[in-house]
């Protein structure tokens, strides 16, 4: 993402925030908390989490952590962020093995965890065309078990100036570079998939 396409987003949230300031799920951009905890359950339903060290790319508050927290015995955990707000108030609720950044995690140098994640996070546009290719691999390389994202389906999502959405099977495709094991899940929402990529 360019500064432009960071600084569309930034004024997205920026938005939500006043419209609904006590609506933490749909400042990030989710249509509801039950959106957003359905997409969780589906990695947490795919993935193994136990003691494994996660890193999130567009953590947001820190939802995921915090759902995690209820449903499996995780290790460490960070999440990276580019929305400095998000970061802020994500650090306020920090547990002892969560750790918070804020930064644009494509140009950070980011350590290898077991599992990545990316919930949300990469349905923006991008003014680069191989923009998601080179966040897939991003993913899969700083894992040392899985990368699971979700992206916006285009059969029941038309892309906006904001949001950008895919076909599910060329994105299982394009997956397809890097990793062998790759699931696709799309029973659990019209409008959104989730891809795991599996290291064996």
């Amino acid at each position: 993402m360019n500064f432009i396409d960071r600084f569309n987003v930034y004024f997205y949230h920026l938005k939500r925030e006043k419209l609904w300031p006590q609506d933490s799920a749909r400042i990030q951009g989710w249509r509801n908390i039950n959106s957003q905890e359905i997409r969780f359950a589906i990695f947490e339903q795919n993935i193994d989490f136990c003691s494994k060290s996660i890193l999130d790319l567009g953590c947001g508050y820190g939802d995921f952590y915090h759902y995690l927290q209820q449903t499996a015995s995780i290790g460490k955990y960070t999440g990276i962020d580019f929305h400095k707000n998000f970061v802020k108030q994500a650090r306020k609720k920090a547990g002892e093995n969560s750790h918070f950044v804020h930064g644009n995690f494509a140009e950070l140098m980011l350590e290898m965890h077991d599992i990545v994640i990316a919930s949300g996070s990469l349905n923006y546009r991008s003014d680069d065309p191989h923009y998601l290719a080179s966040m897939i691999e991003l993913g899969y390389r700083k894992s040392r078990k899985a990368f699971g994202f979700n992206l916006l389906d285009r059969n029941y999502c038309k892309p906006d100036g904001l949001l950008q959405s895919y076909f599910p099977e060329d994105v299982v495709r394009l997956c397809h570079h890097w990793c062998e094991e790759v699931v696709l899940i799309d029973n659990y929402l019209d409008y959104d998939f989730t891809i795991i990529m599996q290291k064996t």
